[in-house]
């Protein structure tokens, strides 16, 4: 399966956001979005999710233009995981992850049995299941963003975007948050993650997509494009990418900041 945006543009009035868009991500891959602030990371997901409307370009999946498809359609597609979550009411882990099975419940209708199930193995497949009863006012920020994984995977959606979702955890619930993300990537999922950290591209990532000054300046593999001259302009700061061989020939790729401003 793959995701496609093809030469897409958009603008608020006459200011440029994003201009001739070209990305592609296919399923079993996780694909990082880098970027500075104001490069039109969140703009290109409302875009994808249909929030907002392009204007020029084409999104779709398999060759199905997504702006044909109904919203409980693309619900079934699409799977959206903020950065953060504040709700207004002390839902229980399991209320949140039933709530990805709207988009398959008639209105006016409670969830199934099945429904249930399918959100229970959800919660069981992060291992979080021990979690279905408690407050989601009474769990760790890590935890919370674990649950709205779960409410993704209960939705059943074929993609599933992310939008800076380890900006508000610490560095354990990071690597854990990522890992699990590479772990549904290769369950046949695309997976497509905006970062404001390089790091997590290069060591999570099977591919990457800088967006600058409006366009993709570049995208592919990360440990072959997040080089030292790009990661130095992209974010004004002298930064060398350092090579580490493993005892086992596997190469691992750290960034280090030097304190030069460009």
């Amino acid at each position: 399966m793959k995701l496609t945006v093809k030469d897409l543009s958009f603008s608020y009035d006459d200011k440029i956001i994003l201009e001739d868009i070209n990305l592609k991500a296919e399923s079993g891959k996780t694909t990082f979005l880098l970027g500075p602030n104001g490069s039109g990371k969140s703009t290109l997901f409302k875009c994808i999710l249909g929030h907002l409307t392009p204007k020029s370009g084409l999104i779709a999946s398999d060759n199905i233009d997504l702006t044909s498809l109904s919203s409980r359609e693309k619900a079934r597609l699409m799977a959206y995981i903020p950065q953060s979550c504040n709700p207004s009411y002390s839902h229980t882990v399991m209320d949140i992850t039933l709530m990805g099975r709207n988009p398959y419940i008639d209105r006016f209708k409670k969830p199934t049995k099945e429904d249930e199930q399918i959100s229970y193995n959800a919660l069981k497949k992060l291992g979080i299941a021990d979690l279905a009863d408690k407050s989601i006012s009474r769990i760790s920020g890590g935890e919370l963003q674990l649950v709205l994984i779960s409410r993704a995977l209960a939705q059943q959606s074929k993609i599933i975007i992310m939008d800076e979702p380890t900006a508000n955890l610490d560095y354990g619930n990071q690597i854990l948050l990522l890992e699990q993300m590479k772990k549904l990537a290769k369950d046949n999922k695309i997976v497509i993650i905006s970062s404001h950290n390089p790091q997590h591209a290069i060591t999570f990532g099977d591919q990457v997509a800088v967006l600058n000054h409006h366009k993709i300046e570049a995208f592919g593999k990360p440990e072959e494009i997040l080089t030292s001259p790009l990661l130095s302009s992209l974010y004004k700061r002298q930064i060398e990418t350092i090579k580490y061989i493993r005892k086992d020939g596997s190469k691992t790729i750290f960034l280090d900041y030097t304190g030069e401003i460009l």
